[in-house]
């Protein structure tokens, strides 16, 4: 068995530290802030229930009147079928999403740029304000950076 090369352990470790990073500053106390559900975190807690517990597919949404397409209202689905309704579960959704465009935008930056420029926008937006408390929300438009990376 042979001795893992020094680079590729440190990039190991490097992105235990940003992910690890990123993911406590998603999940710290995700129950209580922001405090209680916001409306349309309400809607899309129903929807995703809604997935769950009848038969069918459906592509649009429209709970309360408000159209919505369903790739969020799946993916909460999903979690919930794990680890049950409810406001974290569907906050938790939002987290996974947002560390996932870490992932893509760290790749991304990589083809683009090299190596230190992937670091350099891992790193940003893994402490990007906005990116943390959307990625802390249970709202679809989460999903708006990470398929604007996966595009690029």
């Amino acid at each position: 068995m042979s001795a893992v090369h020094p680079h590729t352990f440190r990039r190991i470790l490097g992105f235990v530290v940003l992910f690890g990073l990123a993911m406590a500053l998603r999940l710290y106390r995700l129950a209580e802030l922001p405090p209680g559900n916001w409306y349309d975190e309400a809607i899309y807690g129903l929807d995703a229930l809604r997935v769950l517990r009848e038969p069918g597919w459906p592509l649009f949404f429209t709970t309360e009147g408000h159209p919505r397409e369903p790739m969020f209202l799946y993916l909460a689905a999903w979690v919930y079928s794990l680890a049950g309704p409810g406001t974290t579960a569907l906050r938790v959704t939002s987290v996974l999403i947002g560390l996932a465009t870490l992932a893509a935008a760290w790749v991304w930056a990589r083809e683009v740029g090299g190596e230190r420029r992937a670091w350099i926008v891992a790193w940003i937006l893994a402490l990007l304000p906005w990116h943390i408390h959307f990625s802390r929300l249970g709202f679809r438009v989460i999903l708006t950076p990470l398929f604007g990376t996966l595009v690029m």
